[in-house]
């Protein structure tokens, strides 16, 4: 027996600027619990940014690289705000949303390795 054909539900066009975006467009998941938590609630605007951003490069996987680099360009910052987004980062690891697997200090260029963690279920603005 044959492999069925993968179904792909079209994105609507408010959503992508891609034609045949089933093809190549890309989606992040925001559960309802997510959303309404604690913890998303006390994020910036540049956390928030970041967190969405993450779970599109992570493409599902539980941990993926991160190069703070990365961060200043998806963030629309000037070049050298690297300081930025590693507050940004700080700030998701306290609130529970990623936890640092591997670090790198910059030498040899390697990007950090982060993990999604499931701390920001029971995150109060006390225990921070």
């Amino acid at each position: 027996m044959g492999r069925k054909k993968a179904k792909y539900t079209p994105f609507k066009s408010y959503e992508t600027n891609i034609s045949n975006s089933h093809k190549t467009e890309q989606h992040v998941r925001l559960t309802r619990s997510l959303l309404v938590s604690e913890a998303y609630k006390d994020l910036g605007k540049n956390e928030t940014k970041l967190l969405n951003y993450m779970k599109l490069i992570s493409k599902g996987e539980d941990t993926f690289e991160f190069a703070a680099s990365l961060g200043v360009s998806f963030l629309g910052l000037k070049e050298g705000s690297e300081k930025s987004v590693r507050t940004a980062i700080k700030s998701l690891c306290k609130h529970g949303f990623i936890k640092t697997v591997r670090f790198s200090n910059g030498s040899g260029h390697i990007p950090n390795e982060y993990e999604f963690d499931i701390r920001w279920r029971t995150w109060t603005k006390s225990s921070s």
